[in-house]
């Protein structure tokens, strides 16, 4: 029995597949790491992490940069200081 695929034309771009994250604003994306919103903006500033300002003005953290929040926070309790241009 023939298998039904999707056409795609083999000299048609590959349209670039890149994961969703859920996001969350800056003071709920806080309290879930357990941080204040003070501590994400000071790695934000240092260009650890990056947020989406939307038009309402307020920020938005990926679910995926808890990974870095968590790590930096380790490397802080083993007496490392994270600063611009290390990345967690």
């Amino acid at each position: 029995m023939p298998i039904d695929l999707p056409h795609h034309h083999p000299d048609a771009p590959e349209e670039p597949r890149r994961p969703r994250f859920k996001r969350y604003r800056i003071g709920d994306f806080a309290r879930f790491m357990g941080v204040g919103p003070d501590y994400l903006k000071h790695y934000e500033r240092q260009g650890i992490l990056t947020s989406e300002i939307r038009d309402n003005g307020y920020r938005y953290f990926p679910f995926n940069q808890s990974a870095t929040i968590l790590e930096a926070m380790r490397l802080q309790g083993c007496g490392f200081r994270t600063s611009k241009g290390i990345t967690c």
